[in-house]
This record gives structure tokens, C-alpha cells and sequence, in this order.
């Protein structure tokens, strides 16, 4: 959110980075995440908001999961499928 009002009063970047004490990096990747276009008035217009930053997130976090674990075993099955054969036989 503090983010966002300091954009709204027009000061750059930079500015924030300093006033916050964080890394230039991290501020500037927020903003270009929290960028949304919106059209004003029949303008396009980029807005940074601090919600839309959450919902890009949130997306990617959708395709974030660990495999399955019979993907993970899949050299593991039949060999011991083999053995267990071999040491009934």
C-alpha cells in the first residue's frame, strides 16, 4: 500500500527506494508486477495497484506443486515389481 500512495503523489522509484530502505530491484520488480492498464476516459492509462500485485501471485502460484510421486519413483516400481518376482519364483 505504501507503495502505491507514493506513486499516486508522484514520486519516482527512486525516491521510494530510499525512503523505504529496500533494494532498487525489489521496488521497481513490485511496481511492473502491480501494473494494471486501465482506460480512463476513453484513455489508456497504467495504474500501479498494490491488489492486482497479490492476484499475479496468486496465479502463479496455481502452477507451483510438486510431481507426483509415482513420477518421481518411476524407475523404482519395476525393479522392485522384478525382484519380488525373482525372490517368489
Amino acid at each position: 500500500m505504501t507503495i502505491q500512495l507514493r506513486l499516486k503523489d508522484g514520486y519516482s522509484p527512486y525516491k521510494i527506494v530510499k525512503q523505504l530502505g529496500r533494494v532498487s530491484y525489489t521496488i521497481r520488480n513490485e511496481i511492473v508486477k502491480g501494473t494494471v492498464t486501465q482506460i480512463i476516459k476513453g484513455l489508456k492509462v497504467e495504474i500501479y495497484l498494490t491488489d492486482s500485485d497479490e492476484q499475479v501471485y496468486l496465479k502463479n502460484r496455481k502452477h507451483c506443486y510438486p510431481k507426483f510421486k509415482h513420477l518421481q519413483c518411476d524407475d523404482l516400481i519395476p525393479f522392485v515389481y522384478k525382484m519380488m518376482h525373482l525372490s517368489h519364483s
